[in-house]
């Protein structure tokens, strides 16, 4: 493994959200949409066991590239995404995207004021992404 990373919960500022206890009530009064990656990415999981976990209701729309979904969430075409930090850090210190919490079991060193979605009510919530190296036998040749 060479690295890993949480992820972090992203709304778009115009919600009166700044927690995921504060995501789950709206949702629990009103559908949310959420983007993703792609069907199947890590944002979209995370979403997926979010739900699974709180109760909340949603509708998952993929996009090529976590990037796109950022940009339709910064549009306000969705309320919220599980992304990188990478690709929302500066939507974030813009104000444009409010994080709301990180995936990691323990707050992101990077966003000490950040708190978990453990922390948040949803016990057992841990998603990371990771990245690794593999020696791959025939490599160079």
């Amino acid at each position: 493994m060479a690295a890993k990373a949480p992820l972090v919960l992203v709304v778009h500022p115009s919600l009166l959200v700044h927690s995921v206890n504060d995501l789950v009530a709206l949702s629990k009064k009103k559908p949310l949409s959420y983007g993703s990656a792609g069907n199947g990415s890590g944002g979209h999981l995370s979403a997926e066991m979010l739900k699974m976990m709180s109760g909340i209701d949603g509708t998952h729309v993929p996009y090529k590239g976590a990037g796109p979904a950022a940009a339709a969430l910064v549009g306000g075409q969705l309320a919220f995404q599980f992304a990188a930090l990478i690709t929302t850090k500066g939507f974030i210190e813009s104000g444009r995207l409010r994080a709301i919490a990180v995936t990691s079991a323990k707050r992101a060193p990077s966003m000490p004021n950040v708190p978990t979605v453990a922390e948040s009510g949803c016990a057992e919530f841990e998603v990371i992404n990771w990245f690794g190296f593999r020696n791959g036998g025939n490599a160079g040749r």
